[in-house]
Formats: structure tokens, sequence, C-alpha cells
């Protein structure tokens, strides 16, 4: 059968192995066409996925920049926050150890070690629940009241 060179202007020759040629025949068999025609269709096939694929790879990237633009002022924003909390921590910490000292505790390194402690374990702990909270509580104004006694 000739070929068609309005439809097919291009002949692509390829060398294949002797396993891919039994493999093309006996599918294009299964189908009823000819080795070519299938060759075609894989070929077309092929491309298709191809442009699919290389479609997919654009999209993420847009959406990713995408992503990033509108995430971007509530990182922004989650900065500011974060900074504006490192200045009221450092406030505290600072008054803290202003009133421990006012209160004629004069050794204030060892109760911010103590008080650092607390709070790693706090830290580390599940969220606390009301009742653990009301716990937790309990035990500082304990711990408190264990401290005003030997300052006594």
């Amino acid at each position: 059968m000739p070929i068609d060179r309005k439809r097919f202007p291009s002949i692509l020759h390829v060398p294949i192995t002797e396993e891919m040629e039994k493999k093309l025949k006996s599918a294009a068999d299964n189908r009823g066409i000819p080795k070519s025609v299938l060759v075609r269709e894989l070929l077309r096939d092929g491309l298709k996925v191809e442009g699919v694929v290389w479609a997919q790879d654009l999209l993420r990237k847009l959406i990713a920049e995408s992503i990033k633009e509108q995430l971007w002022p509530v990182e922004e924003r989650l900065a500011k926050i974060n900074a504006k909390s490192s200045y009221a921590s450092a406030i505290s910490l600072y008054i803290a150890a202003q009133a421990i000292f006012d209160m004629g505790k004069r050794d204030t390194v060892t109760a911010f070690q103590e008080a650092r402690k607390k709070a790693i374990q706090l830290v580390q702990e599940k969220i606390p629940h009301t009742g653990d909270l009301e716990k937790w509580v309990l035990e500082a104004k304990q711990d408190a009241m264990r401290n005003k006694k030997e300052r006594c």
C-alpha cells in the first residue's frame, strides 16, 4: 500500500530490537491493523502524554508561585507578630527579674533556672485541658508558698 505523502510528508526510520519487532507485530495482529498504523498511534498517544506531563509541570510551578504570592503577606504578618512577642517576652523577663530582686531574693539566676525548667516542661506537655491547667496553677502556687517559707 503506497504512503499518502499529503497526510504523512515525513518518514521516520527507527531501528528496533527483535523483541520489540515481535511485540509490535503481535499487537498489530491482535488489533488487525498494520504495524505502521500501530506505531503512529503509539507515537501520537505518547506525545499527548508528554504534553500533559509538560502542562502538569507548568501548572505545578504556576500554582506554587501563586501560593507563595498569596502567603507572603501572611508570612510578613506572622514575622511581625513573632517579633512583637519576642519584645514582650524580653520586657516580661526584665520586669520579673526586677520583681524578684525587689522582693528581696537576690539570686535571680536560680529563680529563672527553676522557671525555665517548668516552662520547658509545660511546653513539652500536650496542650493542657482546663483541669490540667488548674492543676498546674495550683502546683505553681504551692511552689511559691514553699519558696516563701524557705525565705522566712
